[in-house]
C-alpha cells in the first residue's frame, strides 16, 4: 500500500511595493497544510441495570466542559431527546447516552485527556465500565500531535495506565 500525502503549499515569493522587486527563490517560504483530517475516535460502555438511572447523562454540563477542555475542544451546541444528548463541538462531536460516550475529535485536540474524567464522573454516578473501543486512522500531521496522541505506542500506553485488563490490535 501506498501512502501519499498532499505537498506543502508554496507561497509566492514576496513583493517589495516600494521597489517592485521580488525576493529571489531561495528565499520562498514553505508553509505546511496543518489541518489534520483523520477523527480519534472513543467509545465508552458502561453496564446496564448499574448505577444513576439516567447514567451518564447525569453528568452537569460543567463536568463536561471541564472534561472538554483537557481534550482541548468545547461544546458549541446541544440537542436532546429521551435517548441521547447530541453535541456539536469545536473538533467534531459528542453523544452521550445513559450507558454510552462516544466522543468523536479531530485536528490537534488530546481526546484521551478525556479518559480520566469518564473514569471518574461514571464512579461518582456508580456507572461500571464494561468496553472501552478507541480507534483513529493514521495522521497526515503526526508531529503535530500532542501527548499522548504523538505515537500508536503513547495511546496504548496511556488507555494501559487506566484499562490494565485491556488488549490493543
Amino acid at each position: 500500500m501506498v501512502h501519499t500525502f498532499p505537498e506543502p503549499i508554496k507561497l509566492a515569493p514576496l513583493v517589495d511595493d516600494e521597489t517592485s522587486s521580488t525576493q529571489s527563490e531561495s528565499s520562498e517560504t514553505t508553509v505546511p497544510n496543518t489541518f489534520e483530517g483523520p477523527e480519534k475516535n472513543l467509545e465508552i460502555d458502561f453496564k446496564l441495570g448499574i448505577g444513576h438511572a439516567r447514567g451518564f447523562r447525569e453528568v452537569p454540563r460543567s463536568d463536561l466542559d471541564e472534561m472538554l477542555t483537557a481534550g482541548q475542544c468545547q461544546i458549541l451546541s446541544r440537542t436532546s431527546n429521551e435517548h441521547i444528548d447530541a453535541y456539536v463541538l469545536s473538533e467534531s462531536s459528542m453523544f452521550v447516552y445513559a450507558h454510552k460516550v462516544v466522543l468523536k475529535t479531530c485536528g490537534t485536540t488530546t481526546l484521551l485527556q478525556c479518559v480520566p474524567f469518564i473514569k471518574r464522573f461514571s464512579e461518582r454516578l456508580g456507572l461500571e465500565i464494561e468496553w472501552v473501543s478507541y480507534s483513529r486512522k493514521n495522521y497526515t500531521f503526526p508531529e503535530e500531535q500532542k501527548y499522548p496522541h504523538t505515537s500508536y505506542q503513547s495511546e496504548v500506553a496511556f488507555l494501559s495506565s487506566y484499562f490494565p485488563d485491556g488488549s490493543a490490535h
